[in-house]
This record gives structure tokens, C-alpha cells and sequence, in this order.
């Protein structure tokens, strides 16, 4: 019983009908981007979008959204043990025009109580990614978006891609 215990959480309710970690249990000495306030797990998440300079010009060039698989979270996926978050910390050195964003879902299969599936989380994510594109393709025009997937997050964005189809026909393949 207490093996049971130990691998418990407190937890309160969240988004999708999943479970979330409560502030007791979520305060992190090495947070990716050491911020003082809870880090949020679900969810779309802008990490860095371009500098003002760069934006006004031309717009972003490209949007890049990274989902995480099995077991991970938006943010620790994608974080070095020595705290180095790439997708924000060295990615836009590579492609500077670029506004990148995270994807979180729950994805823990140990103990979670979430009653949400993978086609809820897909459709929380077209959701998240139209509202979020529609009024910056207004503003510099349609740009591609380079998805970066690990394990069950290939399978999240591949349910929100047939969503995202059936909802906007020919829209959602351009």
C-alpha cells in the first residue's frame, strides 16, 4: 500500500476532463523556462515567435508545432537535463522568422483518470491551431507549418489532419 502511495499524485480537475497536477505537486526547481508562476501543461503554448523587426517585414515564415508522445509533457519533452529547452532556446537561431509553438495533452498512462481520448485532444488541437493562425493569415498570409511529433503525438496530430479534412475539405491539406 505503500508502493501505492508514493506513485500517487494529488491531483485537481483539468482541461478535456483529464487530471492536472495541483500546485502542490508541480512546483519544479528546474522549470524549462524558469518562470514563478504554475507552468501550464495542456494546451497550445507559444514559445517564441519572431522579434518585432523580423515580423513586420514579411510576417513569420513558418510555424512550428511540436506534440509530445507517451508519458511526456509539452515542455520536459523537449528539454535538456541542463535546462535548455531547444524548440525556444536554439531553434530559432536556425530559422529566425519562424513562431514556434508546443502542444500538451495528458498523455500519462500510470494512474490517469482523464476519460478524454486521442481524438479529443486532436480536436482541442485543429481548434487551438485555427484560432491561433486565423487572424496572423489575415494579417501576413497563409505560411506552412511544420509539425514535429514523438511517438503518440504523431498519432494526435495524424487524428487532427482527418478532423481537420472532414471539417475544412480541401483548407486543411493546403
Amino acid at each position: 500500500m505503500k508502493l501505492l502511495r508514493k506513485f500517487t499524485k494529488k491531483t485537481v480537475p483539468g482541461e478535456y476532463g483529464a487530471e492536472q497536477e495541483s500546485s502542490t505537486t508541480s512546483n519544479r526547481s528546474n522549470r524549462a523556462d524558469g518562470a514563478n508562476h504554475k507552468e501550464q501543461h495542456l494546451g497550445l503554448v507559444l514559445l517564441y515567435a519572431a522579434p518585432p523587426t523580423l515580423s513586420e517585414t514579411s510576417g513569420p515564415s513558418v510555424d512550428i508545432v511540436a506534440i509530445h508522445g507517451l508519458g511526456g509533457d509539452l515542455r520536459n519533452t523537449w528539454t535538456h537535463k541542463n535546462g535548455t529547452l531547444w524548440l525556444r532556446d536554439l531553434l530559432p537561431q536556425s530559422i529566425p522568422g519562424a513562431r514556434i509553438y508546443t502542444y500538451g495533452y495528458p498523455s500519462k498512462v500510470f494512474l490517469n483518470r482523464s476519460v478524454a481520448g486521442i481524438r479529443d485532444f486532436s480536436t482541442h488541437l485543429l481548434n487551438a491551431l485555427s484560432l491561433e493562425t486565423r487572424d496572423n493569415t489575415k494579417a501576413s498570409g497563409p505560411r506552412p507549418i511544420i509539425y514535429v511529433c514523438h511517438s503518440l503525438g504523431g498519432v494526435v496530430f495524424k487524428q487532427a489532419m482527418n478532423l481537420g479534412s472532414l471539417k475544412y475539405g480541401n483548407e486543411a491539406r493546403a
